[in-house]
């Protein structure tokens, strides 16, 4: 699989989805890309419409891909974040439009007890937002191992004849 061995070659493996939460067919979208080192991003699979019913969408995530190991994409949630933990939890002066205090100590202890996977937004309470990186975990290596080694080692081809 391309984007196993991307990661393997050190690129990042995104998966961006869209989680329609008050739908019961449990409808979603999927984008799975892999940024090289350049920052050069290639869509290697879109899907527009998929639907998972009642299944929570981390359930999801990790049956789609059971050979990695799923993380929120830090660098990409953190201003997300820290808006979203302004707006909750820090004092706001009208007049100055800004906040008037933000401690970022804090922040990190809430922002350390959020779930694992979770979206960076939501649209108009209907849609869910995520942004995840996958990188392999040990099933995902143990893959591309032997995927290398039936590639690349010889083999006896036997037939009847040989056997007998």
């Amino acid at each position: 699989m391309p984007w196993m061995d991307a990661i393997n070659n050190g690129d990042d493996v995104i998966l961006e989805a869209d989680e329609w939460v008050n739908k019961s067919s449990g409808r979603g979208s999927f984008i799975l890309k892999i940024i090289d080192s350049n920052q050069k991003e290639k869509i290697v699979i879109e899907w527009p419409y998929a639907y998972f019913g009642m299944q929570s969408y981390e359930d999801v995530f990790r049956r789609l891909f059971p050979w990695a190991d799923i993380h929120i994409d830090d660098d990409f949630y953190y201003d997300y974040e820290v808006d979203e933990y302004k707006k909750s939890n820090c004092p706001y002066d009208n007049e100055t439009g800004e906040y008037l205090y933000f401690d970022h100590e804090e922040f990190e202890e809430w922002r350390n007890e959020l779930p694992d996977i979770r979206a960076y937004s939501n649209s108009s309470g209907e849609v869910d937002h995520y942004r995840l990186k996958l990188t392999l975990n040990r099933i995902g290596e143990i893959f591309l191992e032997l995927d290398n080694f039936l590639e690349t080692e010889s083999f006896y081809n036997l037939n009847e004849n040989d056997i007998k």
